[in-house]
């Protein structure tokens, strides 16, 4: 599975799904955000692309998806 989005939606989405964010100070969020991007690019699941040449980064995340149903018998 493949997810693409441009920077500014990546870091709105981390902002939205990660409790760290919203309990930082509003002064270190910005800071925790960039950090946080930039280990993200080191990461061997994850494609910085620069599709239009015009300096917009763009980011492709790929997920392998692992379903397991259980249940009692």
């Amino acid at each position: 599975m493949c997810f693409r989005r441009n920077f500014f939606g990546y870091s709105d989405a981390i902002s939205a799904v990660n409790p760290i964010v919203q309990k930082l100070p509003p002064d270190d969020v910005e800071a925790y955000l960039e950090d946080f991007i930039t280990e993200v690019e080191n990461l061997e699941t994850v494609t910085i692309e620069n599709l239009n040449n015009n300096g917009e980064k763009t980011i492709r995340e790929f997920h392998k998806i692992f379903i397991v149903v259980a249940s009692k018998p």
